[in-house]
């Protein structure tokens, strides 16, 4: 999945050079992500907030495959969720929009700066780098993140 984001008849998600509409709303869509993980979308919220000391447009792990990161507010219907790990190259497409190519070569141009994506993107990176290296398994790991 290169990018899922809203339309005035449900979601779109592109991939493998695709563009699929579905008639569901995107908090739909991404709980059910999240519940093929056992998760929910709001425990997903949740724990990338705690874990990243922050409280707003924090990245979902989805899996080892998906991390989704915002662009703007969940509640904008402007909002595009791309994913971290389909990510070929950002690049400046003007003051305050930049354009994302896939590693499918397709792009997406999202009105936000660069500045703001290397932001989302640094905090996604994070994310992933917490669930790739820790472990819940860890007893020390276990007692730090209790305390």
């Amino acid at each position: 999945m290169n990018y899922i984001r809203r339309t005035p008849y449900g979601i779109e998600i592109s991939m493998n050079q695709r563009k699929i509409v579905i008639e569901t709303s995107i908090n739909q869509a991404l709980d059910k992500l999240c519940l093929m993980s056992c998760s929910t979308l709001q425990g997903r919220i949740d724990a990338s907030k705690l874990i990243l000391h922050t409280k707003s447009k924090v990245p979902i792990y989805i899996n080892q495959q998906i991390v989704l990161i915002p662009t703007m507010s969940y509640r904008n219907f402007d909002c595009v969720f791309f994913n971290l790990y389909n990510i070929l190259h950002i690049k400046k497409a003007s003051q305050h929009k930049t354009k994302i190519i896939f590693d499918d070569l397709s792009f997406l141009i999202v009105e936000c700066s660069q500045n703001i994506i290397d932001n989302q993107m640094n905090k996604a990176k994070k994310l992933n780098d917490y669930f790739e290296k820790e472990s819940v398994y860890n007893q020390e790991y276990l007692i730090d993140f209790l305390s």
